[in-house]
């Protein structure tokens, strides 16, 4: 056998051993690679978006970048958002120098679904920063999310940070304004240390509730925020509905005006 002969022989197989290692290199060099998702649990900085539409950042008192200049219509997404078995609420820390305006968290799309709205006050400085916290249901699974950012005409306010939570613990100092459902009651700004919203215009027989709530292995005592410029009245705490198990009652005093708050 000569030498051409041999290469005649041997050569289908070259092709065959070099198409495979190019069908192989083809997967290593095009399989997609998978972003990991983030937690929607942890804080979450602004200025970490993958998108936005409007906005520009800026040095923050607190640290870091603030997302500023936020007008109406402009946003800011955030890719592969983890929000796990569900989220109950929503916090974010915010500063306005205006009236304010509101926060949308939507799923997948601007006009995605709507799970939270955080209502931004005006906070007197544009670094005069304090913590909304809203309700939030509707969001399980992993998804792109939008901040959407609505209002008036102007600048509305300064966002620095984000972060869901599922569930409430009993043991912590929960927002009365972060409620799930209500009845008869309107929130407005607080004059309160660290500011944001208090739940106000409260009358006889009106409500708010908060869903999954977590007691661990029992509560014994409750603590209440509050302000009256009227005589006061009491806060019934029940479980499971406005008639069910009596487990606590806040007698609240009069404390001299609406701003004066008093932990009952």
């Amino acid at each position: 056998m000569n030498v051409n002969q041999r290469f005649r022989m041997t050569w289908p197989r070259f092709c065959a051993a070099l198409l495979t290692a190019a069908l192989l290199l083809g997967q290593w060099a095009w399989s997609p690679s998978v972003a990991s998702a983030a937690s929607a649990f942890v804080q979450t900085a602004a200025s970490g978006y993958s998108s936005q539409s409007g906005i520009q950042l800026e040095s923050s008192s607190e640290g870091g970048q603030n997302v500023a200049f936020i007008d109406n219509g402009d946003y800011i997404a955030f890719s592969n958002v983890d929000f796990g078995s569900g989220a109950s609420t929503f916090q974010v820390r915010v500063a306005s120098n205006a009236s304010g305006g509101a926060i949308e968290a939507r799923l997948d799309g601007v006009n995605g679904t709507l799970v939270a709205t955080a209502q931004v006050p005006g906070t007197g400085g544009w670094q005069n920063w304090t913590t909304v916290t809203a309700n939030a249901s509707g969001a399980t699974g992993v998804h792109a999310l939008y901040l959407k950012f609505t209002g008036g005409s102007g600048n509305l306010f300064n966002l620095l940070w984000f972060k869901f939570a599922s569930g409430l613990s009993a043991f912590n100092q929960i927002e009365a304004e972060a409620y799930n459902g209500q009845f008869g009651i309107q929130t407005e700004a607080t004059s309160d240390a660290g500011g944001g919203s208090n739940v106000g215009f409260i009358d006889n027989g009106d409500y708010l509730l908060f869903n999954g709530v977590d007691f661990g292995s029992g509560a014994s005592s409750v603590q209440a925020r509050v302000a009256s410029a009227a005589g006061g009245g009491s806060i019934e705490f029940r479980l499971d509905s406005l008639t069910g198990t009596l487990i606590g009652t806040v007698a609240v005093s009069g404390t001299g005006g609406l701003a004066e708050l008093d932990d009952g």
